[in-house]
């Protein structure tokens, strides 16, 4: 037990929860009866807009990747002695000062994999549609963790040859369940480049022996396919803004080639031009699936329960009902399903009439970008997607249930828990 929180139950006075105001789930999770016996108060914030002030009383601070956690938000954060963050990624997180001053940090990795894999299904299904079923196709996976585990497990599923680069997991790493169960064909990073379609899953890092700074650039994209569908889910850092751009002007779109962005450099202030050289242009949301978000909560409530030492009343059963229901018919192609159940273009034409339609200011197309995450559609991962047959007299089927049905299904530890 750490001396800020012995501090905090010595003074047997009320938990302060300081929250982003787009995090769900917190009420549910975060009450007298489930944190019994302690008394709380709940306090959300905009997420960007979260200031030292705002945290000086706090004792948990919950998170996601538009707050920078750091020296200058912390200045006054003598009673803090938790902070989570309701994402996989944890580059907006100081964890050494964390470490420091004796807070206890948790995060939620693979929360949203599931949202992003579906993302990257329906980004393949506008640009590249006969991947599901051309024999020779190949799909090449920068990064392997949760998320890129999430896409090799679907594409392996349709029967799609997949490549990976990962370092870490091909020099012996150990990987996780759900990775284990996977057939994974590690290659070089040039290799994996020179698939039909590219799209990374890695974290963004500037230190140690591979870091993903820029990892894509002048040099790397040169192995890229003329005719490649590039998609980057991942950091807007990853790539070389102005590498990339060129390199997708005169290569790329001349022979077909594709380029499918949901990050940025600079977000939320993002260079507008950008959009030019974008097939598919989305802010931020490839992992924004309802259930995603609520299992970031879930996660962050388990983690409070471990670090207070309370019994977890609460599970992935109290998440609301949830359902989407398409017009489809279960035996359509991959590509129609895949687009039904995300219609990611939608996404798209919404992500660049808003920032096209400001005064072209930074602060302009800051806000539209913020507004457009900050008022983000449900939508429903696979299992909760409903197709509604023609005829009314047929049993409908989920579309994880047509996925198990007609194709190998790679059991995760998420099927087991139906969330």
């Amino acid at each position: 037990m750490s001396i800020r929180l012995q501090r905090y139950l010595e003074s047997n006075g009320t938990l302060n929860i300081l929250v982003d105001e787009l995090i769900p789930g917190v009420e549910t999770y975060f009450n007298t009866t489930s944190l019994s016996p302690h008394r709380l108060s709940i306090t959300r914030r905009s997420g960007r807009e979260i200031t030292a002030d705002d945290v000086r009383n706090a004792h948990i601070l919950l998170v996601r990747s538009v707050t920078q956690v750091n020296d200058a938000l912390l200045l006054h954060a003598d009673a803090l002695f938790f902070v989570g963050s309701a994402t996989i990624g944890v580059d907006h997180i100081d964890q050494p000062l964390l470490e420091s001053l004796g807070i206890d940090f948790a995060h939620a990795p693979g929360c949203n994999a599931q949202g992003v894999a579906e993302y990257v299904m329906s980004a393949i299904s506008v640009c590249q549609p006969d991947v599901f079923e051309r024999e020779n196709a190949r799909v090449g996976l920068i990064g392997c963790g949760h998320t890129g585990s999430a896409v090799h497990r679907v594409l392996s599923s349709l029967g799609v040859s997949v490549v990976v680069y990962d370092p870490f997991k091909q020099r012996g790493h150990k990987l996780s369940l759900e990775q284990s169960n996977l057939s994974i064909q590690f290659v070089s990073f040039e290799e994996a480049l020179a698939s039909d379609v590219v799209s990374f899953h890695v974290p963004l890092t500037t230190a140690g022996e591979h870091p993903t700074y820029h990892v894509l650039n002048a040099q790397s994209v040169k192995y890229l396919k003329s005719s490649a569908v590039l998609i980057n889910a991942s950091r807007g850092d990853v790539f070389d803004q102005t590498s990339i751009r060129d390199h997708v002007t005169n290569e790329l779109m001349p022979h077909g080639g594709k380029l499918v962005l949901d990050v940025w450099h600079n977000e939320p202030c993002i260079e507008v031009s950008m959009l030019a050289v974008c097939a598919l242009a989305t802010p931020h949301i490839a992992g924004h699936s309802w259930e995603g978000k609520w299992r970031g909560t879930l996660r962050l409530y388990q983690v409070v329960c471990e670090c207070m030492g309370l019994e977890q009343t609460l599970s992935a059963e109290s998440f609301p009902n949830r359902e989407q229901r398409i017009a489809v018919s279960s035996d359509a192609p991959w590509h129609q399903l895949f687009k039904a159940a995300y219609p990611i273009e939608r996404d798209d034409v919404a992500f660049r009439t808003a920032l096209l339609t400001t005064d072209g200011s930074l602060d302009a197309i800051g806000a539209a970008f913020d507004a457009l995450r900050k008022e983000y559609p449900q939508r429903c991962e696979w299992q909760h997607v409903v197709l509604q047959p023609a005829d009314e007299s047929e049993e409908s089927d989920t579309l994880l249930d047509c996925l198990k049905r007609r194709g190998h299904w790679i059991r995760s530890e998420r099927d087991v828990n139906h969330v």
